[in-house]
């Protein structure tokens, strides 16, 4: 099970189709059965708690996320609460990326990353970052 949080309407994780089970959280948005999505604002701090106690039932293997440029906090309360085995964060702007992941490292140090960088606007230099993470 994969829970992707900022999941918009799901274009991210669309090439999974229905070999995965994915539970989508954000503001608005949809995900196409058999996924599930909820409406939650992730910055609410009730949000938080909801997301955080799904995360107790669901125990998701991956997460995945792309927050906005401001970056998601709160991210190591979810990765605490879950456990996955893996983590994949998506980011346009690379310092609140590693100011999130390196509260997560404190709280649950990885045995194993990758990045790599992707080029989706050629010839600016704008990019994202896609830092993978294996425990």
């Amino acid at each position: 099970t994969i829970l992707e949080l900022f999941c918009g309407g799901g274009n991210l994780l669309s090439f999974i189709g229905n070999n995965h089970a994915i539970t989508g959280v954000d503001i608005q948005g949809s995900l196409s059965k058999p996924h599930t999505f909820h409406p939650l604002d992730l910055y609410s701090p009730s949000a938080l708690k909801q997301v955080i106690s799904l995360s107790h039932q669901e125990k998701f293997q991956d997460i995945v996320l792309d927050p906005p440029r401001s970056g998601f906090m709160h991210l190591s309360e979810i990765v605490k609460a879950s456990c996955p085995e893996r983590l994949f964060y998506v980011s346009c702007w690379s310092s609140t990326m590693i100011r999130d992941l390196n509260e997560v490292y404190k709280m649950r140090p990885w045995s194993h990353a990758q990045i790599f960088l992707i080029d989706m606007f050629p010839g600016t230099k704008h990019y994202e970052t896609l830092f993978v993470i294996h425990w």
